[in-house]
């Protein structure tokens, strides 16, 4: 009894053990996203970059013995720059290699290859992780074997599964011993554990990994090293590597576009914030927001949810990289998120700013984040108090503001640097050159104030002298630096800086008129295309393709629409796979939408005194539309006009409308109602307005439009102001006249055309029609006789092999058998005979039956025949085809082994063999060959001839009926076998056909 127990007790330990060993299942798939920044710094220059790759493992077995895993690395994006030593201009590029490993070098072949080159890479690992053998099936390993060695060998270098063995217990403040060293737990949960590893070193290396403590995989790595031989702040090695599970689940929740809800469902997501909120506001959702811009406005995204009874909450969202949120429950707080990101927030809403910290995967960039707020809120560092103000214009000089600026950037920049080691690059670079950028444009801002502040009107205004090497920026940035791209606002900070900045400078050095064709009129036309044509000679990378887009997207904005269809396309030529190709696409169809010309959208929205106005209740009057900010000194000004507006437009047929954008309160109700103005005065709340600025596309306020007397839009760009309305009333009262247009020669002519072209086009298509039915009969009837002529051939077949002769041999050996009282074998091969029979009737009126069907009934046959005759026969069937799924017209090979054991067999002396063998010829074509060592058929040419020889021509001709009715290719050949004396070795009859 004790024995069993302790055997139970050993098993149930062994259990244990390998349930933790095997730790991932088959099927399971993993992606490793992985991010670097690189840095050089020699006597030739400064050479720097950031690298992104995505490493994929699929598990494709998993025993005890380990893992046998598919493995994938494909490049996703790269940027790098350097500068020589003797130069200050910074040359950017596109990197074409991963940061694992950047070539593969093999001396003997003179052949350079990068891992990521391979996509066909099996791995065997030990449950330990540990690389054991590797299998590659790639076309380029095949096409180049001879540098098998040197490719295996780099594999295994660069190739590390994520797998740790933790012990079974942690806490944190341990030391655990590690095959990469001694590391400390400083976190753990049962979610995930984090270890750290801090290595004295010169180069101040640190390593940190977050492990799944369930499997011991690796969730994220981050590792860093320091040069020591920096000489500026731009030395450092980051690198940033999360193991995500391919299984994204539907998340549902309140998901809306600028307040509009347009799905409750997240398919996929990569970013999880969960959290817990102490003295919470029940009254409150928990939300994330976040803003997209886009040609013609922005697009506001939020995700909202209820918080829990247990005061907890968990969102997520998608995003494919870098993205800054806004996390509200009451207060808020604004951070960055990754894909792979697993958020845990605590706050207590009492003390919101002073409480808030964040846990889990992605959160070194989160709590920086958060603690930087906290830091600028105590040092009074904000980019507001920077901000040139008018009191700051009026008292500051510009070296005093330019030292104030100094000073600001510096601070920030020490507190970043304190950070630097534990965020990624993209955070660490954002924020650097956020910082930077905003700063820039503190100064750009300053000499612009100066100036509008020197003097109480622009006649006393004065110019103000600004030194240029006030604006000098190249020690802070580049504008063609790729790795600005990170920074929060990058597109419209970029916009500014290059086109109202370096303009200056390079018109002075070529001038922009030599860009573009000067014969254009429109002047905002011709500054649409003079900075694309100034942002491809002057840029080039990531802000070459940012200055693009801005300006092809300003021109479909406000542009004439030969400009910005010229610009569009231009764009989309260059740049056809973009994000940014997308977005402008989407611009360029509102755009069309929205023209002079095109049926105005048909709004409809609520007065003042709450009744339902509708835009098509005026048809037949032209209307304007302005889209009024409530200003004290816009108010004025057109209350001001109202005379004269009345004396311009009383008497004509004409409808004004005045619509107040993003009414949410009752002070803006009473605003509205205190605007005196005479017309209809309208609401529009946060999602009317949205869809107001879709349909009409327009961003900036105030705007207005002009609708004609048909519905149409006439001016999409009307003045706002009613000083400029009465400068300009001509398009107004053009609006009013209903216009009839007189239709010339050509036009009728032309019309007639038209017609006579869809006439014949009626004609034509019908006689199509009349040709496509009867030659369908034509085939049905032909389809009818092919039919008929199969059936007789399939019992012509049926009649040749169950001849006479057959049946008398058969029965007469069975007849034998009972004469010698062997009554036993006898009544075997009875029943045979007659499962033949039954088998060969039962199937000879269906159209098709399957191989294993037919080997079945050639099986019951060579036995009744191996009563006559000392047959061997085998059957060899390739393991990956299944006889039970593949089907074939029924008794095709029955007569073909029949003819090789009469005519070829049965007159040899000597061993008789027959086989079957069944493979795939080539992918999708399973051919079946039936051989024999008999006699062959050149000494049997006259018994091929009788009547029981006419095996083979009736299933040749059967086959050749059976393409042609279903259109299937079913190939029969015959080899005579010959040794090297040209003496017959037997026959072999191969027939093949398409696996469906």
């Amino acid at each position: 009894m004790k024995q069993v127990t302790l055997i139970l007790i050993a098993l149930f330990i062994l259990v244990n053990i390998n349930a933790q060993q095997q730790r991932l299942k088959k099927g399971d798939e993993f992606n490793f996203r992985t991010t670097s920044y690189n840095n050089t710094v020699d006597h030739t220059g400064i050479h720097e970059g950031v690298y992104r790759h995505q490493t994929t493992y699929k598990v494709l077995d998993a025993s005890e013995a380990g893992y046998r895993i598919q493995y994938t690395d494909s490049l996703i994006s790269s940027y790098n720059r350097q500068k020589s030593a003797d130069n200050k201009q910074w040359q950017s590029g596109v990197g074409r290699y991963p940061s694992i490993n950047p070539n593969i070098h093999d001396e003997h072949s003179n052949r350079s290859f990068s891992l990521y080159n391979f996509k066909d890479v099996i791995i065997q690992i030990s449950p330990k992780g540990e690389l054991k053998d590797i299998e590659i099936k790639d076309s380029l390993f095949i096409k180049h074997p001879e540098m098998e060695s040197t490719i295996k060998k780099a594999f295994k270098k660069y190739i590390k599964f994520p797998i740790i063995n933790l012990p079974e217990t942690t806490k944190i403040g341990e030391e655990i011993e590690l095959k990469d060293g001694t590391f400390k737990v400083t976190d753990t949960c049962s979610e995930f554990i984090t270890l750290i590893k801090n290595v004295p070193s010169p180069n101040k290396v640190r390593i940190e990994y977050k492990i799944n403590p369930n499997t011991g995989i690796i969730i994220e790595q981050q590792s860093y090293n320091k040069d020591s031989t920096a000489v500026n702040n731009i030395k450092n090695k980051i690198k940033r590597m999360i193991l995500v599970k391919e299984s994204p689940q539907p998340y549902a929740c309140q998901f809306s576009t600028n307040h509009v809800v347009k799905d409750t469902t997240l398919i996929n997501t990569n970013v999880t914030i969960r959290g817990k909120i102490t003295n919470p506001s029940f009254k409150h959702p928990v939300k994330v927001t976040w803003y997209s811009d886009r040609p013609g406005g922005s697009d506001n995204y939020e995700i909202i949810t209820p918080l829990k009874k247990d005061s907890t909450f968990e969102i997520k969202l998608y995003t494919n990289d870098l993205k800054r949120i806004k996390f509200l429950h009451k207060e808020y707080m604004t951070l960055n998120v990754m894909p792979g990101d697993n958020i845990f927030l605590t706050v207590d809403l009492h003390h919101f700013d002073e409480t808030i910290r964040a846990t889990g995967i992605g959160s070194n960039h989160v709590q920086f984040y958060i603690d930087r707020f906290l830091f600028c809120e105590k040092e009074n560092l904000n980019s507001n108090t920077y901000y040139p103000h008018p009191d700051l214009c009026k008292t500051m000089s510009h070296i005093e503001y330019k030292r104030w600026i100094d000073q600001f950037v510096e601070k920030r920049i020490h507190f970043l640097d304190r950070y630097q080691s534990s965020l990624s690059p993209e955070i660490y670079w954002g924020a650097y050159y956020e910082l930077h950028t905003m700063a820039i444009q503190h100064l750009l801002s300053f000499k612009r104030h100066k100036y509008y502040f020197s003097g109480n009107n622009h006649n006393n205004r004065k110019k103000i002298d600004i030194p240029q090497e006030f604006y000098d920026f190249e020690n802070w940035i580049h504008p063609d630096n790729d790795i600005m791209s990170f920074a929060d606002n990058y597109n419209r900070f970029i916009r500014a800086y290059a086109f109202f900045y370096l303009d200056e400078k390079m018109e002075e050095i070529v001038g922009k008129g030599n860009l573009v064709d000067p014969s254009i009129n429109n002047y905002l036309d011709f500054v649409y295309q003079t900075n694309y044509g100034y942002s491809a000679k002057f840029f080039g990378g990531i802000t070459q393709y940012t200055l693009k887009f801005e300006t092809a997207a300003d021109a479909i904005e406000r542009g004439s629409r030969n400009i910005y269809t010229q610009l569009y396309n231009r764009f989309l030529k260059e740049y056809s796979n973009t994000e940014n190709a997308k977005i402008l696409a989407d611009a360029f169809k509102r755009a069309e939408k929205s023209r002079i010309g095109e049926l105005a959208y048909d709004f409809t929205l609520e007065d003042i005194d709450g009744n339902s106005v509708k835009l098509s209740d005026f048809k037949g009057k032209a209307v304007y539309i302005s889209f009024i900010r409530l200003q004290e000194h816009f108010k004025k000004a057109n209350e001001d006009l109202q005379d004269s507006i009345t004396g311009l437009f009383g008497d004509k047929n004409i409808e004004f409308l005045f619509i107040s954008m993003n009414t949410t309160t009752p002070k803006d109700i009473e605003s509205i109602t205190n605007y005196s103005v005479k017309g209809i005065k309208l609401s529009a709340d946060i999602k009317e307005s949205s869809l107001l600025r879709d349909n009409f596309f327009f961003s900036g306020l105030p705007h207005a439009i002009i609708i004609d007397v048909n519905g149409r839009i006439a001016d999409r760009d009307a003045p706002a102001w009613y000083s400029e309305l009465v400068n300009k009333p001509e398009v107004l009262v053009e609006a009013t006249k209903i216009k009839r247009r007189k239709v010339s020669k050509s036009e009728i002519i032309q019309n007639l055309l038209i017609l006579l072209f869809i006439i014949g086009g009626i004609l034509l298509i019908g006689a199509i029609i009349f040709i496509y039915y009867s030659s369908r009969t034509r085939r049905k009837i032909k389809t009818t006789e092919l039919t008929t002529k199969v059936r007789e051939l399939e019992l012509t077949a049926i009649r040749a092999q169950m001849n006479p002769h057959f049946m008398y041999n058969c029965l007469n050996s069975i007849q034998n058998l009972v004469q010698k009282k062997q009554n036993d074998e006898a009544h075997l091969y009875l029943s045979k005979f007659a499962k033949l029979i039954r088998s060969v009737l039962n199937n000879s009126d269906k159209e098709e039956i399957s191989l294993a069907t037919e080997l079945e009934m050639i099986s019951n046959y060579v036995e009744l025949e191996q009563l006559r005759f000392d047959i061997k026969f085998i059957v060899d069937t390739n393991n990956k085809i299944d006889p039970y799924s593949v089907f074939i017209p029924p008794l095709i090979l029955q007569p073909l082994v029949e003819n090789a054991i009469l005519h070829g067999l049965a007159p040899k002396q000597g061993e008789r063999k027959l086989s079957i063998d069944i493979k795939y010829n080539e992918p999708g074509i399973i051919c079946v060959s039936i051989v024999d060592n008999g006699v062959g058929r050149n000494q049997n040419e006259e018994k091929l001839t009788t009547s029981n020889g006419k095996g083979i021509k009736f299933s040749q001709e059967r086959l050749n009926l059976l393409a042609q009715k279903y259109g299937t290719e079913y190939k029969m050949e015959i080899d005579d076998l010959k040794d090297k004396q040209g003496l017959a070795l037997g026959t072999k009859v191969q027939i093949c056909f398409p696996e469906e």
